[in-house]
């Protein structure tokens, strides 16, 4: 009987090296980074009903917890998508997700 000798390496490095978990990987990073990019333009009030969602194909989306924060989050959404691209986010388009349903601008 052989024994093997296996190496640990962090879950973040496997990830990278595994083809589909590493693009999922990526399209973390990407909404997070658009995160911190608008966080300081979303209300102190309604940072804790946003929930940073993906970015698929230039449209990111973010997770709405209830009607008056979605109210106001599609009031803010051109100031958003412009604060992106003008940071060099790849992003035109910002949807919301509110129970179930998608809509945004």
């Amino acid at each position: 009987m052989t024994l093997r000798h296996h190496q640990a390496i962090p879950l973040s490095q496997a990830a990278e090296e595994a083809p589909v978990l590493g693009s999922l990987m990526a399209r973390v990073r990407l909404s997070q980074s658009c995160g911190e990019a608008i966080r300081k333009l979303i209300p102190a009030p309604m940072r804790r009903h946003i929930a940073f969602g993906a970015v698929e194909e230039g449209e990111w989306c973010l997770i709405v917890s209830n009607n008056a924060a979605a109210a106001k989050a599609r009031q803010l959404l051109p100031v958003w998508v412009a604060s992106l691209q003008r940071q060099g986010l790849p992003v035109n388009r910002i949807r919301l997700h509110l129970n179930g349903s998608d809509w945004g601008r």
